[in-house]
């Protein structure tokens, strides 16, 4: 933001699509910042789906997530976040390599980072963009349809697609984002 505004911007719409997307509801729930008009969340990782919960790592990786987590702990009791720990079963990535902060940061989600949460928070306009077909984000229509007023929050469903927007489906984000833009005079 600072280097944005020392370069003269002086409206500026936050976009993030997938965890990047909680990401941006975070930073835009703990800020106030006059610059930011608008909030675009594409398929946004609502923090609390099945992929980070215990029954969803069971699932897809066949392995209790809270022992893995209790082990994770020890590390980070003495201070010791950052150790790396190679094969790793890390979100959509089997095998992968994490350091134990990381890991206990996505998998114990505390209640703020909650998408429901952050919305609670955010007084921008906000335009969530959601798949029809998303099996990574199944439930983010049922998470944000409370807060969805038509006016300063609204939802949109994109037909026939799936949490990439892949091919001419990624027109018609693009093309609500624009409208989203031209609605809140940015």
């Amino acid at each position: 933001m600072k280097w944005l505004k020392e370069r003269g911007t002086k409206k500026l719409i936050l976009f993030g699509h997938s965890y990047g997307g909680n990401e941006i509801a975070r930073y835009a729930a703990n800020s106030n910042d006059e610059i930011i008009k608008g909030i675009v969340l594409l398929e946004p990782g609502t923090a609390d789906h099945r992929m980070c919960s215990p029954a969803g790592y069971k699932i897809r990786y066949g392995k209790e997530l809270n022992g893995i987590l209790e082990q994770t702990d020890l590390l980070l009791a003495p201070g010791k976040g950052d150790v790396l720990k190679g094969n790793t079963n890390f979100i959509f990535c089997p095998q992968a390599t994490a350091n134990a902060a990381s890991f206990v940061s996505n998998y114990r989600v505390s209640p703020e980072r909650l998408l429901p949460n952050l919305m609670k928070g955010t007084k921008k306009p906000i335009l969530f963009i959601a798949a029809s077909e998303d099996n990574r984000m199944p439930d983010l229509n049922r998470l944000v349809k409370t807060f969805v007023d038509g006016d300063r929050t609204r939802l949109v469903v994109i037909v026939g697609t799936g949490h990439f927007f892949l091919d001419l489906h990624s027109d018609d984000d693009i093309e609500e984002t624009i409208q989203f833009f031209h609605e809140i005079e940015c």
